[in-house]
């Protein structure tokens, strides 16, 4: 329950729209819920705030990355970290190619991979829970004077 609360006061935290700078660059995030409804035979998505959280809903993390300065930015990075409680779908990770990262500091290509011991003693490379992701990165190379670029995640909120 105390995760799920402080869950739940992070996401609160996105529900509106947030703005920072570092130095040139200029970082909006937003958040949505996004719920699949049937109108008329057809399914749509819709997208509301997340006023309230619970499992099994699906957060929508948009974050735009906006050169403010007069000159060319070169090396950009978008980073968008994952709150623990969450499983991402990383087919919704826009762009490609992203790397992800299990402890939030070292990135590599997805999926993330590591070695564990069979029962029978010999050592097995096998993927890492999408559940256990907890940031993403993007490298968005250069971003021209005034240009922007959305980097976007899709994650489900956990049961437990």
């Amino acid at each position: 329950m105390f995760l799920l609360t402080r869950l739940i006061a992070f996401v609160f935290l996105l529900v509106s729209t947030s703005l920072w700078a570092a130095g040139p660059l200029a970082i909006e995030l937003k958040s949505e819920k996004i719920t699949t409804v049937v109108l008329q035979g057809r399914s749509e998505e819709r997208r509301d705030a997340a006023k309230a959280i619970k499992p099994a809903d699906i957060i929508e993390y948009r974050a735009n990355y906006k050169n403010t300065s007069a000159k060319e930015l070169r090396g950009v990075q978008a980073v968008l970290p994952v709150p623990s409680g969450m499983t991402i779908d990383l087919n919704s990770a826009k762009p490609l190619p992203v790397q992800a990262s299990s402890d939030g500091r070292l990135f590599y290509p997805v999926p993330l991979t590591r070695q564990v011991r069979a029962a029978d003693g010999q050592l097995r490379t096998v993927n890492v829970p999408l559940s256990e992701y907890r940031a993403l990165r993007w490298s968005l190379g250069a971003l021209a004077a005034g240009a922007s670029r959305d980097v976007v995640l899709r994650a489900r909120v956990n049961a437990n």
